[in-house]
């Protein structure tokens, strides 16, 4: 590339608690072939060494900025981050990730040689030690238009395409969107909606972003009440979809519902009356997703309507299937399941 004609790429960092990991992170943008950066680090508000590993990589590269900030979560970082880049285009990078030398030089070519407003790569599933976990790759390299976008977001492998890191954003795309503060999984909130801006995206199925698989972090420890904030990105997906002439995606958004509903409602934990509120609210948009198709409201019926019954049924099967059949396990995660739900009820009256 010629150096003159090469934009600023505004890197976000949000930074919470990841002392162990921050400079291989850092370290592995810093080492990018393409040269012409703004990293952003976003201290949010970090108890640990964070911020003052933050301060001794400003001084060691004048292409860092770092912002200290009080906590407000990932979405709120990540705002701030927009608020004060100064780059042409936009990747965000975890601070617990690291990604491959040539990964924004890579989405950089692919976007100008296209003339694309997004570009984006695969990622790896590794462990803390740098192995690859999962080999699996559902990334495929072409270059679409918003509506072959849409169907990658509604299919099996939809979560390579949702996630904020291992792209590359005009930055005016985020003109009038912004990640959802004090949700998890924020990124399925807001993909559709930057879609919806692009004319065009490229995508190259190249692992260029190694996604640590931390085994303390938000994704790995268990289901609770928050978990359902996936159910509110997906019924805005599906109503955004069909709001927007695109009503033939619906049903593998259904199905994508189910398959979720269930991984999530085998550990899910209820605390609280607050939580058997947010619980039962979910239950009500999930049913409005799956009553829209008779078909589907049918196939669905016996989970959204007798989901504890329907529960154990596949739970019992699953089991048998794998034979791994065990009375004490089924004591293990359905009695309990049962008490929780009951004991919220109970505290609430």
């Amino acid at each position: 590339m010629n150096k003159k004609k090469n934009p600023l790429i505004s890197v976000i960092i949000p930074v919470y608690n990841v002392e162990k990991y921050l400079d291989k992170c850092v370290q592995s943008v810093v080492d990018q072939t393409y040269k012409d950066l703004e990293i952003i680090l976003v201290d949010d508000g970090s108890p640990d060494n964070s911020p003052q590993l933050c301060d001794d990589w400003a001084e060691k590269d004048d292409r860092i900025v770092v912002i200290h900030k009080k906590n407000g979560g990932l979405s709120d970082a990540r705002n701030h981050g927009l608020d004060v880049s100064t780059g042409e285009y936009i990747v965000f990078v975890d601070s617990d990730d690291y990604i491959e030398r040539n990964m924004i030089e890579t989405l950089v070519y692919l976007l100008l040689k296209d003339y694309s407003d997004l570009s984006m790569c695969s990622y790896k599933l590794v462990d803390e030690e740098g192995k690859e976990i999962n080999a699996k790759n559902c990334v495929v390299s072409e270059t679409v238009h918003k509506k072959e976008f849409y169907k990658r977001l509604t299919q099996p492998g939809w979560g390579y395409y949702v996630i904020a890191c291992a792209k590359l954003y005009k930055k005016s795309l985020f003109n009038n969107i912004k990640f959802p503060i004090g949700k998890i999984n924020e990124d399925s909130f807001i993909m559709h909606w930057i879609i919806y801006e692009c004319e065009k995206i490229s995508v190259v199925d190249d692992k260029l972003y190694n996604y640590v698989q931390r085994a303390d972090s938000i994704m790995h420890k268990g289901y609770t009440i928050k978990n359902l904030d996936d159910f509110e990105a997906f019924y805005d997906r599906f109503l955004f979809l069909k709001n927007n002439g695109y009503k033939e995606f619906l049903a593998d958004i259904v199905d994508s519902v189910v398959i979720r509903y269930f991984e999530i409602f085998i550990g899910l934990k209820m605390t609280s009356p607050d939580d058997l509120i947010k619980y039962n609210n979910v239950i009500k948009i999930i049913r409005e997703m799956t009553d829209w198709n008779k078909k589907h409201s049918i196939k669905c019926f016996g989970v959204f309507y007798f989901p504890r019954l329907f529960y154990r049924c596949v739970f019992v099967f699953s089991m048998i299937k794998n034979k791994t059949f065990s009375f004490k396990e089924i004591g293990n995660v359905i009695i309990p399941r049962r008490i929780q739900i009951r004991k919220a009820r109970n505290s609430n009256e």
